[in-house]
């Protein structure tokens, strides 16, 4: 009998336990049974936002009870109060669409399921910015604005180790540019060009850049153009400036250096129209004691970097010509998505309004993707083998989403300046791996409203190094791996951009 009275009172100090399944739920047990009105403070919550939000609701149930949401992303839990009175937190989940959506919780007697009440809870979506698709006061050729702009871009190419190289393009084993290199481009499917070009060695000290060394420059991007083409033209490995050395770095002169680069560059393309989009940086980051630094930074070489973003902008505008609507791309630290997040990383001023665009890489996880790659498979359907890297849809997804909200949601349209992963050649299921690893980035791009651009730079081989060659530039730009080429092409199809 003792025993009896002592389970007893365990069960009649029991908490609910609320969840979204019945066959979860456990009953809250009062003290005296006695069986009164559901007494619920309101009949409708209304979440604060769209992030994960709790919201308390007050009940008074006096007797056995449980409660059931109609959704997965919406739950209740119980907060400290006596047994006849509680405290319910309304939990909601994260909506990353932009439509408000609604659930409902039941709360009903376990023996008496007629009496019941329903509360009604509703959650915010996003929040979409307004955005124009063009501007009427610009000149012809000009007037996309830069959302609408990016949304003619399928999908981008980068012709990667030529122009960028530390001598002339052919410098790290890649044959001189054609222009049937770029019609290949083209009909492979690409309809966008990133031209990487490495300055400073066009240039003399002063970074007056040499009248035949942009003649060629210029050859390029115009014969892209005449593929009806957009084209990005950036400054790419200008170490000068971006390899940011404390010991080295004299602010008057490399922003002096800056500003007459990007006013000569300006000028030889003042005339092109909005097919051509200018690019400030790459991936700038800080050097200690001669070591590159990508994990961090200082507040002083971030800094210097935004300066530097700022006088790229007002270089340009200051050109004057088609440069004074022209849309132009800005890079946080390293080009990295994470430091783009961070809360002191701010966009610089611009006079024309929509014309300013953030472009990150995306070569996540590193050792998937990168040099040196560990792991050798991306992807749910590959995740029980050896040497897989897991969660990689998720975390995609997650990355994406948090640039869109800080970034295209408030006026800041985005480019995935770089994408793809090293070779992964074991064996045919690796491969599979990686063209399923590029499909979802493009598509997930997309589906947040960034059109990528695949890092190309013609080297095959193993994972050792930064071996990421697609289209064969020594072989009529045939791919090395059809594949991997359909892989990416798949994902621009399939991706729709939500703006």
């Amino acid at each position: 009998m003792k025993t009896l009275r002592y389970l007893f009172s365990l069960l009649v100090v029991a908490v609910a336990f609320t969840a979204c399944k019945d066959e979860d739920l456990s009953p809250y047990i009062d003290y005296n049974g006695v069986n009164t009105p559901i007494g619920i403070n309101t009949e409708q919550v209304q979440m604060h936002t769209f992030w994960t939000d709790t919201v308390a609701i007050s009940t008074e149930m006096a007797a056995n009870w449980r409660a059931s949401s109609s959704a997965s992303w919406c739950r209740i839990e119980h907060q400290p109060g006596t047994p006849s009175t509680k405290a319910l937190n309304v939990i909601t989940d994260l909506n990353r669409t932009y439509e408000a959506r609604t659930a409902t919780i039941t709360f009903e007697y376990i023996h008496d399921t007629s009496v019941k009440k329903v509360v009604t809870i509703t959650q915010p979506g996003k929040v979409k910015y307004a955005y124009t698709n063009e501007n009427a006061s610009a000149p012809e050729g000009m007037k996309k604005n830069a959302m609408f702009l990016l949304k003619q871009i399928n999908v981008g190419w980068n012709l990667g180790n030529s122009f960028e190289s530390d001598g002339d393009e052919t410098a790290w084993g890649n044959p001189v540019t054609t222009r049937d290199m770029i019609k290949g481009v083209k009909a492979a499917g690409f309809n966008a060009i990133r031209i990487p070009v490495r300055w400073c060695v066009r240039a003399d000290e002063k970074l007056n850049i040499k009248p035949e060394a942009m003649a060629r420059i210029k050859e390029v991007v115009d014969w892209a153009i005449a593929e009806d083409m957009y084209v990005v033209l950036n400054s790419h490995h200008d170490q000068w400036y971006d390899r940011m050395d404390s010991t080295k770095y004299v602010d008057d002169v490399v922003n002096e250096n800056f500003k007459q680069m990007w006013t000569q560059i300006a000028e030889t393309f003042k005339s092109y129209d909005e097919h051509l989009i200018f690019a400030g940086m790459n991936e700038v980051i800080e050097r200690v004691n001669g070591n590159e630094n990508w994990g961090s930074y200082t507040e002083k070489t971030l800094k210097r970097q935004q300066t530097l973003a700022q006088i790229f902008v007002d270089a340009v505008r200051a050109n004057g010509g088609n440069n004074a609507w022209r849309n132009l791309m800005i890079q946080p630290m390293a080009a990295s998505a994470d430091f783009a997040l961070q809360s002191d990383f701010v966009m610089p001023k611009d006079n024309v309004k929509e014309r300013l665009i953030l472009e990150f890489h995306y070569y996540q996880p590193y050792s998937y993707a990168g040099g040196g790659a560990t792991n050798g498979f991306w992807g749910a359907p590959y995740e029980t083998l050896d040497g897989a890297y897991v969660n990689g849809e998720s975390e995609l997804a997650d990355k994406m989403f948090y640039i869109q909200t800080k970034f295209v949601d408030n006026g800041y349209p985005c480019i995935m300046g770089e994408f793809g992963s090293v070779a992964h050649l074991e064996d045919l299921e690796h491969m599979n791996s990686q063209a399923y690893f590029l499909k979802n980035v493009v598509k997930s791009a997309k589906d947040h409203s960034f059109p990528a651009f695949l890092w190309d730079n013609n080297l095959q081989g193993s994972t050792d190094g930064e071996n990421m060659g697609y289209l064969n530039r020594n072989d009529g730009m045939n791919p090395y791996f059809p594949m991997f080429i359909k892989g990416v092409m798949d994902g621009a199809a399939e991706g729709k951009y939500t703006y």
